[in-house]
């Protein structure tokens, strides 16, 4: 009985580790990646930094991730091949070609642009999709128009609700305004495996003095989380079984007596 209560322990042992090893719940991960543009206001061509952070991006998705170019003005909002679909509304408009005040396209010839103009609400737009989403990514060209200056209130905001709290995250996170230049390209992503949510806003963060500013989106990309293996509660039980199987066995082993 003390080695069988002995083996429980160490059984219990396990399972803690084991439980502390596959938490129920993780914060959302964003990938950020920014590139200035010495060329503004024309296109920058070459953005290693957003293309890096969107590779780390779909490195981390499954491999069905839908990708929405903002080539034609259609509704529903189609990712194809995934699927899914969303609405969109706010003061954001479909545009193609070079814009004067440096707004363009990543990859084909369109893309979706937003102003903040007098008297309208400042969420530049909002995207409300068919089925809760748990990763989205996108291209972003001249935020640094509204981080800083002329009001230093805080950066654009991406705020993701739906299912839950919202959750408010930066759209230009850790970076300092002196090192933005106008007409940068950033890739900015985020999965929230934990907390799926049923809409995105970017968002001008309350304060903010902005008119007359705008900004680009082009590529955006919706998917699912990789699947990471765990144990589950089957194999954690065989697991504490075989353990104790183990140690009732070598408590049994024959001792030998001398005649």
């Amino acid at each position: 009985m003390l080695a069988l209560g002995l083996a429980f322990r160490k059984t219990l042992g396990v399972l803690s580790v084991a439980a502390l090893c596959c938490p129920a719940f993780s914060a959302p991960i964003v990938f950020f990646g920014l590139d200035s543009n010495p060329v503004d206001p024309l296109p920058l061509l070459v953005h290693p930094n957003a293309d890096a952070a969107r590779a780390s991006f779909l490195n981390q998705l499954a491999p069905a991730t839908g990708i929405q170019g903002f080539e034609a003005s259609a509704a529903p909002l189609t990712f194809l091949p995934l699927g899914s679909t969303a609405t969109l509304s706010g003061p954001a408009t479909f545009a193609t070609g070079n814009h004067p005040g440096g707004l363009f396209p990543i990859s084909g010839a369109g893309y979706l642009q937003s102003f903040v103009l007098a008297n309208t609400p400042r969420t530049l737009f909002t995207l409300t999709f068919d089925t809760p989403v748990q990763a989205i990514g996108f291209y972003g060209v001249d935020f640094s128009d509204f981080f800083g200056l002329p009001d230093p209130g805080g950066s654009l905001q991406v705020v993701l609700a739906g299912l839950g709290a919202s959750q408010v995250l930066d759209a230009l996170p850790g970076m300092n305004p002196v090192n933005i230049a106008s007409g940068a390209v950033h890739f900015w992503g985020v999965i929230s495996a934990d907390q799926p949510f049923s809409s995105v806003s970017l968002v001008a963060p309350a304060g903010a003095l902005w008119l007359d500013e705008g900004v680009a989106i082009d590529d955006l990309l919706v998917g699912t989380p990789a699947l990471v293996s765990a144990p589950s509660s089957l194999t954690l039980l065989s697991l504490a079984l075989a353990l104790i199987g183990c140690q009732r066995v070598r408590t049994r082993q024959p001792t030998v007596t001398e005649a």
